[in-house]
């Protein structure tokens, strides 16, 4: 049954092996039609391992398990940060807005606790390469260290936002149907969901101004993609993070890293028409106008028959039913990466998840704007969009919902804000008051490099919000305010 590989596998053996290099290109290769791909899949699963194993050395495991040579943050706990984020400029240009920054706000100082930060769009963990990721972190590093300003990193897991920051991943996930999100169970003899009636994988559709439409929707369940993302992040992020802090240590300037965000609004698509931010979307196609997530349930096992039998015994309906299997995918999912930087040495509150809260203020919930406690985990401080205008919270559920879900930890993160709604000083004064004034860590403010439109912020010293922010970085507003005092939550 082995096929010959046509010269291109060089490990020996026939082809038909798992571990044949002829899945470099397996869209060619006779045992590959189909679109199964399994064997591309096998050796991202080996390569998570190899790398596994590799951290193992690299920490430098001795007799009796001793730890040698972990990276261990010695930095400060109690600083927060006002975080301004050049939302759509490749690091490489960002270096105008840091100038910009330094002209607008007082420097900041080693030992203060109140910071202003800047912080970049990606690394784009499913679609830029390894190289390109580690140009990234290194090269946003220089910039705060040059210009002392503290780097946040907005991390991509599963939005797919753009490869105009790089597209070199070595694997592209939306080739692989396993790796991806579905709208049915599959039928006997598909590869996947659908496959019969549409042709191709649903789409991911989003209207962030513009309505967009980009590759398949990853499958946050999959070992598969869970595998190639784990690749990624050790590889690409934190191996060149850790790199960066041990030298900042030397240096007594760990302060300088803000913190990253470990997704961006991580949800699962639903286009149903009571979805909360997908019923308006235009360009998906009818059949897509559902429930994504089916090819997560497969991956735990799932067929339309156990799901109604789990559902019956539940007393649920099927689709409220999926929704609550799906809020549980996401957040094992969330903290699967939180725990991969979390065991690699990064303190938890410098790892933030980020999901949307606007669920909290309207009383309902889907997988696009999950339950507040999605984002709640053991190694990362919750983050959430918020925002007055497009993105209103309910504050008390939020902190209701920290309390019983990670009790002690009082504190979270504004993980995406605007100044859109808080363009007076009196507005933003009010704002810093509530967040930075109570137990939020970071807020952070996207759009800093657009001065237009809804979200614009514009870089001058009269503006409502750069006032507001300096009178807080000189203990103008909250003078008495201190973080390791702050009030406990109580549910």
């Amino acid at each position: 049954g082995a096929v010959d590989c046509g010269g291109k596998y060089d490990g020996g053996g026939e082809c038909g092996r798992d571990d044949c290099l002829y899945l470099r290109s397996p869209q060619t290769c006779p045992r590959q039609k189909g679109g199964k791909m399994k064997r591309l899949l096998s050796k991202v699963i080996a390569l998570a391992m190899s790398l596994t194993a590799a951290a193992s050395v690299f920490s430098g495991c001795g007799k009796g398990g001793d730890k040698v040579n972990k990276y261990v943050y010695t930095g400060p706990n109690d600083v927060q940060y006002m975080t301004f984020v050049i939302t759509n400029v490749y690091w490489e240009n960002t270096e105008s807005y840091l100038r910009k920054m330094k002209e607008l706000h007082p420097d900041n100082k080693a030992g203060a606790k109140r910071m202003y930060a800047f912080g970049t769009p990606g690394p784009m963990l499913i679609t830029q390469s390894v190289e390109q990721i580690r140009d990234q972190v290194n090269g946003s590093f220089a910039y705060a260290k040059q210009y002392d300003i503290p780097v946040f990193f907005q991390l991509d897991d599963t939005t797919n936002y753009t490869t105009s920051f790089g597209d070199g991943a070595e694997i592209k996930y939306y080739e692989h149907p396993e790796m991806c999100e579905w709208t049915q169970f599959p039928d006997e003899g598909e590869t996947y969901g659908g496959e019969s009636a549409y042709g191709r994988l649903p789409k991911w559709y989003f209207n962030w101004g513009t309505e967009m439409a980009v590759e398949a929707v990853p499958n946050q369940a999959s070992p598969q993609f869970r595998a190639f993302l784990k690749s990624q992040l050790e590889e690409g992020f934190i191996k060149p993070l850790i790199e960066n802090l041990r030298e900042l240590q030397k240096e007594g300037r760990e302060y300088l890293f803000a913190g990253c965000n470990i997704g961006w609004e991580t949800q699962i698509p639903d286009y149903s028409s009571d979805s909360i931010l997908g019923s308006g979307v235009q360009m998906a196609e009818s059949w897509e106008r559902t429930q994504y997530g089916y090819g997560a349930l497969h991956s735990l096992g799932y067929d339309q028959k156990r799901l109604i039998k789990e559902a019956d015994e539940a007393d649920m309906l099927v689709d409220d039913y999926v929704k609550q299997l799906l809020f549980g995918v996401m957040h094992d999912f969330i903290e699967f990466i939180a725990k991969t930087i979390y065991d690699a040495g990064i303190p938890r509150h410098l790892i933030y998840s980020h999901q949307v809260s606007i669920g909290s203020s309207l009383k309902r919930y889907d997988t696009m704007a999950p339950p507040l406690w999605v984002a709640v985990n053991d190694y990362c401080t919750p983050g959430w969009t918020m925002s007055r205008v497009t993105c209103p919270w309910d504050q008390q559920e939020l902190e209701a919902t920290i309390a019983e879900h990670a009790p002690g930890l009082n504190e979270y993160v504004n993980a995406e804000g605007y100044c859109s709604g808080y363009t007076t000083e009196k507005e933003a004064t009010e704002y810093i008051e509530q967040l930075l004034g109570g137990n939020c860590r970071n807020v952070t403010v996207f759009g800093y490099d657009n001065p237009n439109g809804t979200f614009g912020f514009r870089r001058e010293p009269d503006f409502g919000f750069v006032v507001a922010t300096n009178k807080w970085l000189n203990y103008e507003i909250c003078p008495d305010f201190d973080w390791n005092k702050r009030a406990e939550f109580k549910i």
